[in-house]
């Protein structure tokens, strides 16, 4: 796709949405990918590969109602191309659906979630944002108890599992944005 912006990576694949058993697993997943400076897509194609300027993942866009994708984001640092970050990122999940999560890797991941639950919750506006929106998605204000209990539970053995049942080339759809014609010629 052609746009006056500069260039992305966007990244989708199908998931089922809740009740799935997975469903807490695919936010553990975003989190180990793209979630703070230490996440494995942060640390490989910003950092080490220096290939991207940022990426992201979100394990329920467009939202959890509705048939959901997860989807991985990327912007391409200057003179790198979209395509190269694509590859990098098939990499990164090749090597996460091949060898399981480290120890700390999962630990940063529970502590994320216990941390982002109590930021949530520390206002009244906070608070009621969030038990509405899971009485209101989900049908249950109290399943934001049972997610951290989920997270807690998963292992690295579950994580891996459900990269390779989600992080294939069949089940994905990538979109790349460029610059207009004209403006890469300039």
């Amino acid at each position: 796709m052609e746009f006056d912006a500069g260039p992305q990576l966007i990244m989708g694949f199908r998931i089922p949405r809740y009740p799935d058993p997975d469903t807490f697993a695919f936010s553990a997943l975003a989190s180990l990918l793209g979630d703070g400076k230490s996440s494995r897509l942060q640390k490989g194609l910003v950092e080490k590969k220096r290939v991207a300027s940022a990426v992201d993942a979100d394990p329920a866009a467009p939202g959890e109602r509705y048939d959901p994708q997860f989807v991985i984001s990327a912007t391409p640092r200057f003179p790198h191309l979209p395509s190269e970050l694509e590859h990098g990122i098939w990499n990164e999940l090749d090597r996460l659906k091949n060898n399981p999560v480290e120890p700390w890797e999962l630990e940063k991941v529970r502590a994320r979630v216990d941390i982002d639950l109590l930021n949530t919750l520390q206002t009244n506006d906070g608070m009621a944002s969030t038990l509405a929106y899971y009485q209101c998605i989900f049908g249950d204000w109290r399943l934001i108890l049972r997610y951290q209990k989920a997270i807690e539970a998963l292992t690295a053995q579950d994580i891996q599992r459900v990269a390779q049942r989600i992080f294939l080339i069949e089940n994905s759809t990538v979109v790349t944005r460029l610059r207009k014609k004209e403006e890469r010629k300039k």
